[in-house]
Parts: C-alpha cells; structure tokens; sequence
C-alpha cells in the first residue's frame, strides 16, 4: 500500500473520490489509468486501495499539470508509476508506447481543473482579466482569441447555441463580431455583462465562457474518442469510471454506456436485428451518482458533477 501523501492547499481537491474509488478499483494488483490525470487527486486516492506491484499510468494535455502532479505522487512506494502528455483521446496509443496492452481500470474527469480557473493567464475565467486562450495544451494552435475575433459570425453563433446551450447566442454572437477586436477575458466579460438586460449575468458569462472553452479543446469530440479508445483497451472485468460536469458530457457519456451495454441496436422500426452487436459491459449506474451535500459545501465544484461506471464482461473479448 502506498503511504498516505500530505497535501499543501493548492492542490486541486479531486471530486467524489470515494466513490470514483469504489467503481474504479476491481483488482487491487492491476493496472489503472488516469486519462485526465490533472493534480493527481484521484490517482493518490486509488493508490492508498493498491498492493505493491501495481501500476498506475496518468495522462494530461497540461504539461504543467503533469509536473505538478508527478511531483505529488513522487512518493509511491512499491508501485509504478508513468505521466505520459497525451490527450484522452488516444489513451489507447498511449499506453501501447509504454507496453501496456489491457487495464483494469479507466478514469475520465471532465471539464476544467481549480488550477486552470484560479489563473487568469490561462483565460478560462471571467472572473480575472487575462488572454483569450483556453488552451488545455499550450502546444496547439487554436485559442478563443481566434474564435472570439476571426470566425464567420454564423459560425460563433452555432458554437455558443450548441456548446454554451445560450438561448441568447444571436445577440452575442452579433455584438461580438460588431465590437471586434476584443484584447482579453475582461473586455468579453464586460460586452456580455452590458447585454444582459434582467437577471444577474453570471450564468451567461458562464454558459459563453463554456462554449468557446469546448471549441477550443474540442472536449466533445474528445470524449467520444476517449470512450472508444477505453473500450478497446479494457480487460474483463475492467471499470471506467467518468466524472462529467454539464448536460452535454453526460448526454454523450450516457448513451455510448447504453450502446455499449445493450445486445441489439438496431432501430426500432427493424423487427429483426441485423446488426449482431453484443453488449460488452454492464452499467454499475443505471442513473448518475451526485456528491452529497458536505462534500459540495467543502468543494463547490463537486455541486455539479455525475459519476457513471461501467464494467467489461468477463467473457468479452
């Protein structure tokens, strides 16, 4: 068993980690990954449940993220440990580089860390005033600076309706692309804010904030492909656990568990099934799981977080 590790307070606290614990782990001597690794919270979590000769593996896009949680869990004793700078999208080539074929477990935790919302210069806040970046992974190219002052307004239209579920995407997107060039979070932040004609104008600055974050990341996009890269890599018996935080992770999340849970998926208008699909996992949560109420009184960022789990068959291949 790995010794328990004293946290300073900046550490990002990892949300519901008992129970991402109790899903995740199924055989105390296997092999788990961290697809979204972040501060390491729920990685040092799990390994306080491991016997010695255990492996766990962490990915992140954060290079920063990555040297800051390696640091943390420096200390495990008796189990090896990798941080590998992959997206979750290809967990599955990512462990392969390290010769790892199966797993017995896959954690996903979606959405933004504390660390990246606390730092104004990462520009995923509009609480600060910093660059319109959003960038996961500093290495890419795209930022919500060229969404914010370059797209087609059409285009900035769609995202915010679809991404940031705003029902007031065509004034903003309007105003936005009248007002170009903005410079920073704060002149986004104060264009939204003068638009807002009743109520208080946080949930809208954070249902634009999410949309251009999820564009810049390609978040969605990177779920489903994670989904799929998790399945291909899972061993019987196998959990992945997924921490999602707003209505389109969890939609996404909620129908590849019940694809890949049901037999037939054939429409229903087909009397007879043609497409020979077997479901390869049981559903361990038939509906998500929430924090309770001391946990999102100690880590508000608990208050809007699912937890869904699913295990590989034992008999899948």
């Amino acid at each position: 068993m790995a010794p328990v590790n004293t946290d300073p307070p900046s550490w990002h606290l990892p949300v519901m980690a008992d129970q991402v614990c109790n899903f995740w782990l199924s055989d105390p001597s296997g092999v788990y990954v961290d697809a979204t690794f972040g501060d390491g919270g729920h990685t040092l979590a799990l390994a306080q449940h491991l016997n010695t000769g255990a492996r766990l593996i962490g990915l992140d896009r954060d290079l920063v993220a990555l040297k800051r949680a390696k640091m943390r869990l420096a200390a495990l004793d008796g189990i090896q440990f990798d941080t590998l700078h992959a997206p979750a999208a290809r967990v599955a080539d990512a462990i392969g580089g390290v010769g790892c074929e199966k797993v017995d477990g896959v954690l996903l935790d979606l959405g933004v860390s504390s660390r990246q919302l606390d730092d104004p210069q990462l520009g995923f806040s509009y609480r600060g005033d910093g660059p319109l970046d959003m960038r996961m992974d500093r290495t890419q190219s795209l930022t919500a600076d060229e969404i914010v002052n370059e797209w087609p307004q059409e285009r900035l239209d769609a995202t915010i309706k679809e991404l940031g579920e705003e029902r007031h995407h065509r004034a903003i997107a309007r105003t936005i692309c009248e007002s170009r060039p903005l410079s920073g979070t704060k002149m986004l932040k104060d264009l939204i804010v003068g638009l807002v004609r009743r109520g208080k104008p946080e949930p809208v600055l954070s249902r634009v904030f999410q949309a251009l974050r999820i564009a810049v990341n390609d978040e969605l996009g990177q779920l489903r492909d994670a989904l799929e890269g998790a399945f291909t890599i899972l061993a019987p018996r196998g959990r992945i656990v997924v921490l999602t935080y707003h209505s389109l992770e969890d939609r996404i999340v909620k129908q590849i568990f019940r694809r890949e849970s049901t037999d037939c998926i054939c429409p229903p208008e087909i009397p007879i099934c043609r497409c020979a699909h077997l479901a390869s996992v049981t559903r361990l949560t038939t509906k998500p799981l929430t924090a309770d109420d001391a946990e999102t009184l100690r880590n508000p960022r608990a208050r809007s977080a699912k937890l869904r789990a699913v295990e590989r068959k034992q008999e899948a291949k």
